[in-house]
């Protein structure tokens, strides 16, 4: 056992020459190798595979033992075999082969007057949406994840992209615009304006509703006014009419 053999070494060491003493020494340490050969640690974690459940329960992994890995989920093997593990002399696992990949959600779908910005595809993936001038996002994120959806992955829900408004065109003296009565003006939404009978309009005579900033929507200019004809056409127009009645 361990015991005599250790004790063997000590006597040889005090009785005979160095040369017995060393090969009585590679003895007992072949011996208590042997006897105690170690284990290495836990097998490897990596992110893209699982220990078998199998493999998982064991206690002890003496050298030269293998363990199989699983791809998880999310994830599918590129080749025919399994991702193993081995112990190695000095009781360290050999490098765990990369053979799981992430799966593809696929090209995301763009948004109606939108777009999704990504050049990658795979689990784990962030996207970003953007939406076309005089739109914005309907909703607090702006990213998309491929993420788990049960086995596979999937593009989280895709935000909808919906046009900017106005506030209600301005109201006119003497005058009014087409726009009465309707509850929202959208992007790109044209009023125009009238004046009551015997004035004049100016200024717009229409306004387009537009965005600078992306969010909000503002009128594209100031709104016309309406006037009556200048005096001096009033004064010429009576002058005239005086002198006919004279004549």
């Amino acid at each position: 056992g361990r015991g005599l053999c250790i004790i063997t070494w000590i006597y040889v060491y005090t009785y005979l020459n160095v040369k017995y003493c060393y090969f009585c020494f590679v003895t007992a340490h072949f011996w208590l190798s042997w006897l105690s050969p170690g284990s290495c640690p836990s097998p490897l974690r990596v992110p893209f595979a699982k220990i078998s459940a199998e493999d998982e329960t064991l206690n002890f992994y003496p050298v030269d033992v293998t363990v199989r890995y699983i791809c998880r989920l999310g994830h599918e093997n590129i080749t025919d075999q399994l991702p193993t593990s081995t112990c190695r002399d000095n009781l360290t696992w050999s490098e765990v082969p990369k053979l799981c990949q992430r799966k593809s959600c696929g090209i995301p779908a763009n948004p109606e007057h939108g777009k999704v910005i990504t050049n990658e595809y795979l689990l784990g993936t962030r996207a970003e949406v953007v939406c076309n001038r005089g739109y914005r996002l309907k909703g607090a994120s702006r990213h998309v994840f491929c993420s788990l959806r049960g086995a596979e992955v999937a593009w989280t829900q895709i935000p909808a992209c919906q046009a900017v408004s106005c506030p209600p065109p301005p109201a006119i003296p003497d005058g009014k615009h087409n726009g009465t009565g309707t509850e929202e003006f959208l992007y790109h939404s044209v009023v125009t304006y009238t004046c009551d009978p015997g004035l004049r309009l100016v200024g717009n005579e229409s306004l387009r509703c537009t965005t600078e900033n992306g969010i909000s929507g503002t009128w594209s200019g100031s709104p016309p006014e309406c006037r009556g004809e200048p005096c001096w056409i009033i004064t010429l127009l009576l002058r005239s009419f005086s002198c006919c009645a004279v004549n």
